[in-house]
């Protein structure tokens, strides 16, 4: 399995705050600001779009589709993974940070393999999960090659989670 780590700033570059971003949207750049946000906050493209969007109260392109809620069986490997106590901020989390602002509009079943993916990952352990979650958004598609679920879109259907005790 691969390690996931939290990717380290630019040693030899000082990272742009949120207002120099703001204000490099308002005066017309709004894509230079985007991507300035993808690199500082380590989100993918279309998480900065909004999110930079909103900062400089412009409009979105189109409408941010409400996230799916979790499925069944995801509800069922939370419950597996995570103690009591974590799981509201799991399923939270899973919810908003692996909805549909990765690839689009999808259902609670079309999200399964990302949300899988991110609790295989997890093993139970929060700080690996929030690193999980930050891969998903930074290229779900790594995300995937790390749980072992890129080249068949169905293994997550076979993964079984061991109970974190």
């Amino acid at each position: 399995m691969a390690e996931i780590g939290n990717p380290s700033p630019c040693p030899d570059r000082e990272q742009p705050s949120d207002e120099t971003i703001r204000r490099q949207a308002i005066s017309g750049d709004l894509p230079g600001a985007i991507s300035l946000y993808a690199k500082a906050h380590h989100v993918n493209y279309g998480v900065a779009s909004n999110a930079v969007r909103d900062m400089a109260g412009l409009p979105h392109l189109r409408p941010i589709p409400a996230n799916p809620v979790l499925s069944p069986k995801t509800q069922q490997w939370v419950e597996v993974l995570f103690p009591p106590e974590h799981r509201d901020e799991v399923t939270s989390t899973l919810g908003s940070g692996c909805g549909n602002n990765l690839w689009g509009k999808s259902d609670e079943f079309g999200m399964e393999r990302i949300r899988f993916a991110v609790l295989k990952l997890s093993q139970g352990d929060m700080k690996r999960f929030r690193n999980a979650v930050a891969l998903a958004n930074r290229d779900w598609r790594d995300l995937l090659m790390a749980a072992d679920f890129a080249n068949d879109t169905k293994a997550h259907n076979h993964w079984i989670p061991k109970r974190n005790t």
